[in-house]
């Protein structure tokens, strides 16, 4: 379970928390949020497995999903202040985050 909760939450967490806050995301920086955090436990299984043997990996899958977390957190606003946003997607942006204008 915790291979399985680790991918998902490191695959999703950094796009969902940074998407709920912040006007300046990306699509492209929400898909590498999204591959840095399977490929953080992905890749350090296979190392760990070929290193020491798939229970050793086992046995560090938390710390594994806690990094793919940390990475995901760390990779989407990286990758999104170096890409922009089409037009028409501004526009959808500036329509959702209207609600949190004061009146």
């Amino acid at each position: 379970m915790s291979f399985s909760w680790g991918v998902v939450s490191g695959c999703f967490i950094g796009p969902y928390i940074w998407g709920l806050f912040s006007k300046k995301i990306t699509k492209i920086g929400a898909f590498a949020g999204i591959i840095s955090g399977l490929l953080t436990v992905g890749g350090a299984t296979l190392v760990i497995s070929l290193q020491s043997g798939f229970s050793t990996a086992a046995a560090k899958s938390p710390e594994m999903g806690v990094a793919a977390m940390a990475i995901s957190m760390v990779i989407v606003p990286l990758v999104s202040a170096f890409t922009k946003n089409k037009k028409e997607n501004a526009e959808r942006i500036e329509e959702i985050f209207e609600c949190y204008k004061e009146n």
